[in-house]
């Protein structure tokens, strides 16, 4: 799930809307099954209610909202 945040974290400092992404998720058909060696991951569900989660999202919002307004962004690694 920490590769989920990281990656909402990148998208938004580029400037796409993180909170578009769980919509994705949830209707992607494409998404990996939780058999073979997708076994040990998360389900999508469980991915989808962490990033949905207002502490983690109002921190990539922010991220975004720096990149959108110019302000650039701040370091977060």
């Amino acid at each position: 799930m920490e590769a989920n945040y990281i990656g909402l974290m990148l998208m938004a400092s580029a400037g796409y809307d993180p909170q578009l992404m769980p919509p994705l998720y949830e209707t992607s058909p494409n998404l990996p099954a939780t058999r073979g060696i997708f076994a040990s991951h998360p389900s999508v569900r469980k991915r989808v209610k962490k990033l949905k989660e207002p502490k983690v999202m109002e921190q990539i919002v922010a991220i975004y909202k720096e990149v959108i307004s110019g302000l650039g962004v701040r370091s977060f690694i």
